[in-house]
């Protein structure tokens, strides 16, 4: 967990420092100096700086607490690789936040069976043999998270745009009709109120 979590810092620091490409060839000065802190500062409170952004940053998104000191999309390609690949990862460096031991050991008993796979033995961690119903409950707590989130967007993708936008008929007649003003509801009645709604009394009626 340390070399993991010291090898993605490294990358996020040396990623933001060297800076944009793009505004480089512009001629924007992004030269590390005692009045410029140089590199990536897009997204960033000075206050901070690089350092302490890309370490926020990876130690945010490595044990999950949730909290941030600058904008991860505005970091630079391989800068933001580190928050987006940890955060894809699970969030599990040293466990993390709240959720303790468990989240290290799921992984630890899917390399030890894979390794197992591979060398042809059972698979053991601790002196104990990995069973089918650690496997089962190993893979469910890596896939339920994948599962959940392609589902949904899954489903936010094939539902049809008009269903979304007009919504349901109680809502077209109900809640849309009640904040519209009052000389255009009748666009929305039903049927038998329209003709009285379309009398022309009523229309001179609303127009003095």
């Amino acid at each position: 967990m340390t070399v993991i979590l010291t090898a993605f810092l490294a990358l996020a620091v040396w990623a933001e420092q060297g800076g944009n490409p793009a505004f480089s060839a512009l001629g924007v000065d992004q030269a590390q100096s005692n009045i410029n802190p140089g590199g990536n500062m897009e997204g960033k409170e000075v206050r901070f700086g690089i350092a302490n952004s890309a370490l926020w940053a990876t130690v945010t998104t490595a044990a999950s607490n949730g909290s941030v000191n600058s904008m991860h999309d505005s970091f630079m390609p391989l800068g933001g690789l580190v928050p987006l690949f940890l955060i894809q990862l699970g969030e599990i460096i040293f466990g993390g936040v709240g959720s303790g031991l468990y989240g290290m050991l799921a992984f630890v008993i899917v390399a030890v069976f894979i390794a197992g796979l591979m060398v042809g033995r059972t698979p053991e961690y601790l002196g104990k043999k990995i069973e089918a119903f650690e496997m089962k409950m190993a893979s469910l707590m890596l896939l339920i998270p994948i599962l959940l989130a392609k589902v949904g967007t899954a489903i936010a993708v094939v539902t049809p745009a008009a269903w979304r936008r007009s919504g349901t008929r109680a809502a077209r007649t109900g809640s849309a009709r009640c904040c519209m003003p009052f000389h255009q509801r009748r666009a929305t009645t039903a049927p038998p109120l329209r003709a009285w709604a379309n009398n022309p009394f009523y229309n001179t009626a609303l127009e003095s």
